[in-house]
């Protein structure tokens, strides 16, 4: 219900910008074309918030495969390569030998790493190197991102993970983000019997994920 009426919004604004010939002014333009923009996050905001649903109901029997995490978070990084270039980042994963293998679902963990990987390039500065462990931990596994972006406040980090929490804009709402990504960075985890718990590094933030 609010998609539809989100689209009826935006095409009719969308109208009135594509008016010509004694249609609307400079400044009516202005206005209109702020519309679009909030409207564009709206939409954002909802098919991330649609999105923390429907992993949160996926049935149990769904489909899993199970694979090795570090053979696995290595070549998705791949398909980051050429943007983190532009940034002279360079992404490193280190695996720990004989890992046991992890069921995954497998859209759900390439878009948890879609995530991730955007976040640190969008945020890393030049010419960062991106530490990714991963390791055996009992009958878990623990991979360790160093993501020097991310600045959070030690007192805030317990709450990197909440829904509608955004670490970077808390001063200024008109240019936070959702709030949503990390929520649902934890939701898709907790699909898969694991957790996530964010540390202070130095740079940024350490963001611990266990599977």
């Amino acid at each position: 219900e609010l998609k539809t009426t989100l689209g009826i919004i935006k095409g009719y604004v969308s109208s009135a910008l594509g008016t010509v010939q004694g249609g609307i002014s400079e400044k009516q333009q202005e206005f209109l074309g702020m519309v679009i923009n909030r409207s564009a996050r709206l939409e954002k905001f909802i098919n991330d918030l649609l999105d923390i649903y429907q992993v949160e109901i996926e049935s149990e029997d769904v489909k899993r495969e199970e694979v090795n995490l570090g053979s696995e978070i290595e070549g998705l990084a791949f398909n980051f390569q050429a943007q983190a270039e532009v940034k002279t980042i360079k992404l490193r994963v280190e695996s720990a030998p004989n890992l046991p293998k992890v069921p995954i679902i497998r859209r759900r963990f390439n878009q948890l790493w879609n995530i991730l990987y955007l976040q640190i390039i969008k945020d890393a500065p030049r010419g960062s190197t991106i530490p990714i462990t991963v390791e055996a931990v009992g009958e878990n596994v623990k991979v360790t991102v160093e993501d020097p972006g991310l600045v959070v406040k030690p007192e805030n980090l317990p709450q990197l993970y909440d829904e509608f929490y955004d670490p970077k804009h808390t001063a200024s709402p008109q240019l936070a983000g959702t709030g949503l990504k990390f929520a649902l960075v934890k939701t898709i985890l907790a699909g898969h019997g694991g957790g996530a718990v964010a540390e202070k590094s130095e740079p940024g933030t350490r963001l611990i994920l266990t599977f």
